[in-house]
């Protein structure tokens, strides 16, 4: 399951949005290290059948070597933050992606330089920043997600996203998102403009639900922008306009989940003063 989950995200994926970097975050934090050798497994699987093709052009040993280290890699990571998974705040997440994504990427570019018998064109630092924020944005997006449906028991503030207002932000996110993919006519500034107000929305749940509003709006954001980002139709597809847009929602997104962690820990704090 988890190596068709990462295949078929994959498929989706960008080159500034690279989905089976989120996937292999989320499946770490939802799964016990007890079951981490068979997502192992997995990924391997995966990047058999990814990458067995490629040996004539690549090399055997990239094939083999190239991304073998990606998955004990980032499980280090996630085992090193692990006694803090349980504390009320939350801000924790942000250093697990930051160090997946630099560490990802390191090992990814490194391992290429060093076995691939036909190296990319693309000047190394464009492609470390590309996949660095590729990898983080996924994991912003997959990850949060992850923590939620794991925590999904003991949370009971779920009736207050029926409330008229997270209802309201909610739609005018879907709105706007809505917007720049279908309307006719749209110039790179104005579909540019209406990416970053979908930002707005995500501010008004962080406000009202703390962190968890933050774990779905920016996630949400992060997909609706993948979804109306062009692309050439080829695996791996990038686009500059996008790019820049997502290096701002990317500043944005980890301020919000920032700032709702603190704003879940004062109320927390402040429900244990009112306590009799």
């Amino acid at each position: 399951m988890y190596a068709i989950t990462c295949w078929a995200a994959w498929r989706v994926s960008l080159d500034q949005f690279y989905l089976p970097a989120g996937i292999r975050v989320a499946a770490l934090l939802v799964c016990p290290p007890r079951l981490w050798p068979y997502l192992l497994i997995g990924e391997y699987a995966y990047f058999a059948q990814l990458r067995y093709p490629l040996i004539d052009e690549y090399g055997l040993a990239w094939v083999i070597l190239g991304s073998a280290f990606l998955l004990p890699a980032v499980a280090l990571v996630v085992y090193a933050h692990r006694k803090f998974m349980t504390a009320r705040a939350d801000g924790w997440l942000l250093s697990v992606a930051v160090s997946a994504a630099v560490i990802a990427t390191a090992l990814k570019l490194g391992l290429s330089h060093l076995l691939s018998e036909n190296p990319s064109s693309v000047p190394i630092a464009t492609r470390a920043v590309r996949f660095v924020l590729g990898d983080y944005i996924a994991i912003l997006t997959v990850a949060p997600l992850a923590v939620l449906w794991s925590r999904r028991h003991a949370m009971d503030e779920w009736g207050r996203w029926r409330s008229p207002p997270t209802v309201a932000a909610l739609a005018v996110m879907l709105g706007l998102g809505l917007i720049t993919a279908m309307a006719p006519g749209l110039s790179d500034a104005s579909k540019t403009s209406l990416q970053l107000t979908m930002a707005l929305p995500v501010i008004v749940l962080t406000c009202i639900h703390g962190w968890q509003g933050a774990a779905v709006g920016v996630p949400l954001l992060n997909i609706l922008i993948a979804v109306v980002t062009p692309t050439s139709g080829l695996l791996g597809s990038y686009d500059e306009r996008t790019f820049t847009t997502q290096q701002l929602i990317a500043i944005a997104g980890t301020g919000l989940l920032a700032l709702g962690s603190r704003i879940s820990r004062h109320y927390h704090q402040r429900g244990r003063r009112d306590l009799p």
